[in-house]
C-alpha cells in the first residue's frame, strides 16, 4: 500500500503530502472539489497513466509546465518502493525505486490496481467498443503480450480499410491472412475469459439482485480456426467493398447480458445496470489477485451512491483481499455505517485542499 502521496502542481490539488498510511482511505466532499483527482494520482503511480485522459497537459495545474506526484509503496514484505511520475513541458518521466524507467511494465508487475468509476456503466449499456476494452484490460493482466497483438491487429485493420476505400484488391490476401491469425488469437482469448468468469458472474448477480443474469461473448467469427476466418474474410469482400470498411473481425466482438433468454440491459433499471458494472469490476479485481498473487489497490469513486445500504454491504463483502482501498463520497453519505472497515483515515476535500475530517 502507499504510505503517502506527495503532490506538486497536480490538477487542482494543493501542493503537499497526504498521509495514506492505512488500509482504508476515505475522501469526503462535494462534486468538483478534487476527490477523483486524488484517486487518479494513485492510479498514475500504479500504472504510469491516467484512467481519465490521454492528454498529459490537462493533468498539470493551470499556469504551470511542470507536475509531479510521488509515493512510497510498501509491498507484502513491508519493503518500501518509491515511485514518482513527472511531467515537464509535455514529456513524462517515470521513476521506479529511485531509477528512471522507460517501461511501464515494471509498474504493472508491482502495483496491481483496479478502479471502480462511474464511466464503468459503459461496459454494460455503452457501445461494444467499451465492452471489448473491459475484456482486453482483463486479458492484459494475464497475458501482457496481448496488448501488442491488439495494436498490430488495429494497424492491419486500418490498412485493409484503406485498401477497400481505394478499391484495391491486390494486397487483400496478405492482410487477410495476417488478420486471420491475429483475429483467431484475440477473439478466442476473449471468449476464454468470458467462459472463465461467467459462472461467478451469474452467481453474484443472483445473490445481489435475485436474478440469474448471464454474460455471453458474441464474435462475428463463426469459428476461431485461422483457415475458416481467412475464408470468412474472402466471402465478405463483396460486402466490405459495398459499405467501404471491414465488416467482420475481432473489432466487432461484443458482450451480451441475458436474463430469461432476453436482453436484460434493454429493460433493466439504472441500479441493476450499475450493479452489473460493479460486478464486472469485482471479477476483474478477483482475477487480478488470482493472476498476480498480489493484493490489489482498489479505487472506488462514488460508485456506491445508487445502491441501497444492504446491497452495498453485500457487494463490498465480495471484494477480494486488498492491500489498500480508497473511497470517495459526498459529504452527506453515511459511509462509516456500512463500510465496516476499522482504522480508516477520513479526509474532507474542498477546492483541492485536503484535511482531516
Amino acid at each position: 500500500m502507499f504510505s503517502y502521496i506527495d503532490f506538486k502542481n497536480f490538477r487542482n490539488i494543493e501542493d503537499g503530502v497526504i498521509n495514506t498510511n492505512s488500509s482504508s482511505i476515505i475522501f469526503m466532499g462535494e462534486n468538483g472539489q478534487g476527490k477523483t483527482n486524488i484517486l487518479e494520482s494513485v492510479y498514475m503511480l500504479c500504472y504510469g497513466t491516467s484512467f481519465r485522459t490521454k492528454k498529459n497537459k490537462i493533468i498539470v495545474k493551470n499556469g504551470f509546465s511542470y507536475m509531479s506526484i510521488s509515493g512510497d509503496y510498501k509491498n507484502n514484505n513491508s519493503i518500501s518502493i518509491p515511485v514518482s511520475i513527472i511531467l515537464k513541458d509535455g514529456k513524462k518521466s517515470i521513476f521506479f525505486n529511485n531509477k528512471k524507467t522507460e517501461s511501464m511494465e515494471s509498474l504493472f508487475d508491482n502495483f496491481p490496481c483496479i478502479v471502480f468509476a462511474n464511466d464503468d456503466i459503459n461496459f454494460v449499456n455503452g457501445e461494444p467498443v467499451f465492452q471489448r476494452k473491459f475484456i482486453d484490460q482483463m486479458i492484459v493482466l494475464y497475458d501482457p503480450l496481448f496488448i501488442y497483438k491488439l495494436r498490430e491487429y488495429k494497424k492491419l485493420l486500418e490498412s485493409r480499410n484503406k485498401l477497400i476505400k481505394e478499391n484495391n484488391i491486390k494486397l487483400l490476401d496478405i492482410y487477410d491472412k495476417k488478420l486471420s491469425v491475429l483475429g483467431s488469437f484475440i477473439s478466442s482469448k476473449r471468449e476464454w475469459f468470458i467462459n472463465y468468469v461467467k459462472n461467478d458472474f451469474s452467481n453474484i448477480m443472483s445473490d445481489l439482485t435475485g436474478k440469474e443474469v448471464k454474460i455471453k461473448f458474441l464474435s462475428s467469427y463463426k469459428s476461431f480456426s485461422v483457415d475458416d476466418i481467412f475464408e470468412y474474410y474472402i466471402n465478405n469482400r463483396k460486402k466490405d467493398f459495398s459499405i467501404g470498411y471491414t465488416s467482420v473481425g475481432s473489432h466487432r466482438d461484443r458482450v451480451f447480458f441475458e436474463y430469461e433468454d432476453k436482453n436484460f440491459v434493454s429493460y433493466a433499471s439504472t441500479g441493476q445496470i450499475r450493479t452489473i458494472a460493479l460486478v464486472l469490476r469485482i471479477l476483474q479485481a478477483r482475477f487480478l489477485f488470482y493472476v498476480s498473487k498480489k493484493k490489489p489497490i482498489l479505487l472506488m469513486d462514488d460508485v456506491l451512491l445508487e445502491l441501497d445500504p444492504c446491497r452495498r454491504k453485500k457487494l463490498l463483502s465480495l471484494l477480494p483481499e486488498f492491500s489498500q482501498i480508497f473511497f470517495t463520497f459526498l459529504p452527506d453519505e453515511p459511509a462509516m455505517n456500512y463500510l465496516n472497515i476499522k482504522n480508516s483515515i477520513v479526509y474532507s476535500v474542498k477546492g483541492g485542499r485536503v484535511f482531516i475530517a
